[in-house]
């Protein structure tokens, strides 16, 4: 761990680590023990590994935890994953704000990614051997003092003279356009509001680009998504950023969403309700003691449902798998 950052007002010491040449940025807090925010360890975009990756992270940050290692191989060892299921964690802390991504370039080109942990952000930021100048405006190279201060969202240097005032121009925002089979996509999807239309967009059209879907499944799948989400609460529908983003959840609701077609028992409605918002969303409700879980329900005795076949069901009834990355895939019943 390395402290070496002050926050434009000298009043935040920024801690830095680097794990495989990428850095990653916290603010440093005096307790020793690792608060995650609620909001982080309730969201329903993180999965229950994003959401403990965090929290090392952040343990890593304050002194904590000693992390072994400085690769993504040792992350993965620790947390007994793949290394590309580690970064699929941290897309997904990307994906929600919990952590913020800053490309590093080196002579015009991209090397690393410099990563935020919230709440701290990027931001012009100086060394600790330079605050001592920076708070009595001294600036080396230069024989008048002055500092830096914000106003109106502007920056605006402040010298000892009226006249030497430099000012920076807001740019102009530039308002989006999207194509039409996106708007088709935006339309029918369940949960618009409070979420990032452009990186829904993005994500949309990665997966357009590199030729992992097309615009006809990913339309019937949201359509699909959206009658299963119906009468549902909105705070534990997926972010379309999510819903197209690398681990691709979509491609579970390719099939349609067909009535019952499982008699189940009370017992079998209950442990499919229960792995349907584990599986969806990394947390779920206990029945017994209503407090809200974030690991495995099989630890407490619940068993995935499955139906004459041998094939696991949701608590409609109708039959899915899970793939190689325990993410769930609908099958024809």
């Amino acid at each position: 761990m390395n402290v070496s950052k002050f926050s434009p007002d000298g009043k935040e010491i920024l801690a830095k680590i680097e794990i495989n040449g990428d850095r990653f940025y916290g603010s440093l807090n005096v307790e020793r023990s690792v608060m995650i925010p609620g909001w982080i360890v309730a969201h329903p975009d993180l999965s229950d590994r994003a959401v403990r990756l965090w929290g090392y992270l952040k343990g890593a940050l304050n002194g904590s935890f000693n992390i072994p290692g400085t690769s993504h191989t040792i992350l993965a060892t620790a947390f007994d994953v793949s290394d590309s299921t580690i970064r699929r964690s941290i897309y997904e802390l990307r994906d929600v704000g919990a952590i913020q991504v800053v490309p590093r370039h080196k002579n015009g080109k991209q090397v690393r990614n410099d990563y935020y942990l919230w709440p701290a952000k990027h931001e012009d930021r100086v060394s600790t051997g330079e605050q001592a100048r920076v708070v009595t405006g001294e600036q080396p190279g230069q024989e008048r003092t002055g500092v830096y201060i914000s106003n109106n969202n502007k920056d605006i240097y402040k010298g000892l003279t009226p006249e030497k005032t430099v000012q920076r121009e807001k740019k102009k925002r530039v308002k989006q356009t999207y194509p039409d089979e996106f708007a088709q996509i935006w339309a029918a999807y369940p949960r618009r509001n409070g979420v990032n239309k452009g990186k829904a967009f993005e994500e949309f059209n990665r997966t357009i680009q590199e030729g992992r879907g097309t615009f006809e499944d990913m339309l019937k799948a949201t359509e699909n998504y959206a009658l299963d989400r119906k009468n549902q609460p909105e705070y534990y529908t997926l972010h379309p950023s999510t819903f197209f983003g690398a681990t691709e959840r979509w491609k579970a609701y390719l099939l349609e969403c067909d009535e019952v077609v499982t008699e189940m028992t009370g017992e079998m409605k209950i442990s499919a309700e229960i792995y349907d918002s584990y599986d969806q969303t990394g947390v779920w409700i206990n029945p017994v003691t209503g407090e809200t879980m974030l690991d495995n329900p099989m630890k407490h005795d619940y068993n995935r449902p499955t139906n004459a076949e041998g094939k696991l069901i949701d608590k409609h009834g109708n039959p899915y798998r899970l793939n190689n990355l325990g993410i769930r895939e609908r099958i024809g019943g």
